[in-house]
């Protein structure tokens, strides 16, 4: 069970006043998922080391503290129907190695996972998909992906088919989170840019977007990192998860 809260547009959870007008109050919920560990051991393994912490590794992070931030896209930039979580999963540092994204440590230089959980996260690129990808609730992760991370589809798609591993279904959701996740909005380069009807304005205002925030990483404005292509606009929090 992932517990988890979707935050009004002001970024905030808290309950406001009795009387108090609250036109978009804050969504808050249990999501049940069904994992596939006959099909796919390995995912199933690692998901559960973070997602409840890895027995023999006392100091690992969990997902108790995960944000769904990130909005899948194709290779060539066009939005997906799935929501990613954990990529940058509070005290944990990953490493680039052959497109492969390799757990480091932790921050405060202990590990992250044992070395029999480690050892079970290296078969993720060869294990096979649960199932398609072929509705709204498919538990996944992208191939290559950091091993904390994984995805809820807010839609089918056979398109992720290629590229992730299913290995896992929502099977209660009576607060309808997973469809509120999909109607939100993500940050786009092209969002929001002057009209389509004067030639190459779109290709400038992409440009003129990206270069602000490359100057201000480069005057080390730290709120610069925060912001990419496919960013939820709105705070989405698990903040529990427990074996049922």
């Amino acid at each position: 069970r992932l517990s988890m809260r979707i935050a009004r547009p002001d970024g905030t959870f808290y309950v406001r006043a009795k009387g108090e007008e609250d036109p978009e109050p804050p969504k808050i919920g249990d999501v049940d998922v069904e994992l596939f560990g006959k099909s796919a051991p390995a995912a199933v393994a690692t998901f559960l080391a973070f997602a409840l912490g890895d027995p023999a590794s006392a100091e690992a992070p969990t997902y108790a503290s995960a944000i769904l931030d990130e909005r899948g896209a194709s290779s060539d930039g066009q939005q997906l129907p799935v929501v990613y979580a954990a990529r940058r999963l509070r005290g944990v540092e990953t490493r680039s190695i052959g497109g492969e994204q390799i757990l480091v440590r932790s921050r405060d230089g202990g590990e992250v996972l044992s070395r029999n959980a480690e050892l079970v996260a290296a078969k993720l690129r060869g294990e096979p998909s649960a199932v398609n990808h072929d509705a709204a609730g498919i538990l996944t992760r992208q191939r290559g992906d950091a091993p904390q991370a994984f995805g809820l589809t807010v839609a089918g798609s056979k398109v992720l088919d290629a590229t992730n591993q299913a290995f896992g279904r929502v099977v209660r959701d009576n607060n309808n989170l997973i469809e509120a996740v999909g109607a939100l909005n993500a940050y786009s380069l092209d969002a929001v840019g002057p009209s389509t009807d004067v030639p190459g304005a779109a290709a400038l205002y992409r440009a003129q977007k990206d270069a602000f925030r490359g100057a201000a990483k480069a005057f080390g404005d730290g709120r610069a990192s925060k912001i990419f292509p496919g960013k939820l606009l709105r705070r989405v929090e698990i903040t529990r998860v427990e074996l049922l």
